[in-house]
């Protein structure tokens, strides 16, 4: 193989991981569902090999499950995934949060206000508020110069967007989070890094807790098949 068709064959890998990514956070695939390798590879009319080496890395990141037996299916949503997931977050990003208050700017602090402001007006179970929401935590992280955190917390957060879900559709949620959020500005404008990083771990701790419960209520009434036509099986 040259150098030209390696690098042809990895963007291919990655266009469809993409795609395929993009499909299984907003909820297109749903949690548990099958994937059809033979209808992706002719989708894009390609052969399966990269298509399998897009199902691996989307296996990496914990968002499909790889079965020898039955192939590849969409990672279900449940209880131990998610404390696994949100127990990571709430040790890495109050910590990086903490890093980055005495590097953050004056514009960032009024474009992060202007950010709340919008997100005040807007529900929160609609794709724009938590669009805004992953801005609002996220802006603050690439303060630290540390890409591999970085890294590690933008997979958390891809893992985490299908749980988010649940907890933008539980009544308050949304203006218990604004208020958090503005908690949070408030300790960056006093650059206080050690108020920052507790305010962000009792607001994440809030997340998991809210999750957790409505996982339990979603557990106990959830259909067993794991192929749910609905687009959002599993979340409600």
């Amino acid at each position: 193989m040259t150098s030209e068709e390696g690098t042809a064959k990895g963007s291919l890998v990655e266009s469809i991981s993409r795609d395929l990514r993009e499909q299984i956070l907003a909820g297109r695939l749903a949690p548990g569902k099958r994937i059809s390798q033979l209808s992706i590879a002719e989708h894009y009319g390609v052969s399966r090999l990269p298509v399998r080496e897009a199902l691996r890395a989307l296996s990496s990141e914990g968002l499909v499950v790889m079965q020898s037996a039955r192939g590849a299916r969409v990672a279900p949503l449940d209880g131990t995934d998610l404390q696994e997931i949100f127990l990571m977050r709430e040790r890495l990003e109050p910590m990086a949060f903490a890093l980055a208050v005495p590097r953050v700017s004056e514009t960032d602090i009024d474009q992060a206000a202007d950010l709340l402001k919008t997100m005040e007006g807007l529900g929160a179970g609609e794709t724009e508020w938590l669009r805004l929401d992953r801005q609002f935590h996220t802006m603050w992280y690439e303060h630290t110069k540390m890409p591999r955190l970085i890294r590690t917390i933008d997979q958390l957060w891809d893992v985490a967007q299908r749980y988010r879900a649940v907890f933008s559709m539980t009544p308050g949620a949304g203006s218990i989070s604004d208020l958090e959020h503005w908690l949070m500005l408030e300790a960056i404008r006093r650059r206080s890094p050690a108020d920052a990083e507790a305010l962000l771990e009792v607001h994440l701790r809030h997340v998991r807790s809210t999750l957790e419960a409505s996982a339990a209520q979603t557990s106990r009434r959830r259909p067993r098949s794991h192929d749910q036509p609905n687009p959002r099986a599993g979340l409600h």
